[in-house]
């Protein structure tokens, strides 16, 4: 297996200097889930990744499935919501509010939305999306 990059949560410091950010995080539910983490560690991480199936992980003597109702017990969060994933096709019209030009052709991104296109104040949020909760490594597209 290759090198694992990918951009692990160091704590909620971030939000400190983004007061709406972190009130749409509040407004979620989301803010208290943010604000639990305190670091990370890296050979843990490293074994969770590696041993993740999509269904189920060892790490050291521990064998656990990871479900959405695991996740979200695990995590306190609530499982409501849509469901997404990065390969989900982008026709939805709701989100186009966040670009900065609505009325664009989006068909001719496949491999997610460029940050130059989203309108400044959604930046952070996403960023944080990216961070906290995907641990996407990838911030050039959303």
């Amino acid at each position: 297996m290759g090198k694992l990059l990918r951009a692990e949560p160091e704590g909620p410091k971030y939000l400190e200097g983004y007061p709406q950010t972190k009130e749409s995080l509040k407004k979620a539910k989301w803010l208290k889930f943010i604000q639990k983490f305190r670091g990370y560690n890296k050979e843990v991480t490293k074994a969770f990744a590696r041993s993740f199936n999509g269904h189920a992980v060892e790490v050291g003597d521990l064998k656990f499935t990871i479900t959405e109702a695991t996740i979200a017990t695990a995590t306190s969060l609530p499982q409501e919501g849509e469901r997404w994933f990065k390969n989900r096709g982008l026709d939805d019209q709701g989100w186009k509010v966040m670009l900065k030009n609505p009325g664009m052709d989006t068909s001719i991104f496949t491999k997610g939305i460029p940050v130059h296109v989203i309108k400044e104040e959604w930046t952070t949020l996403l960023l944080l999306v990216q961070k906290f909760i995907t641990c996407e490594g990838r911030f050039g597209t959303m």
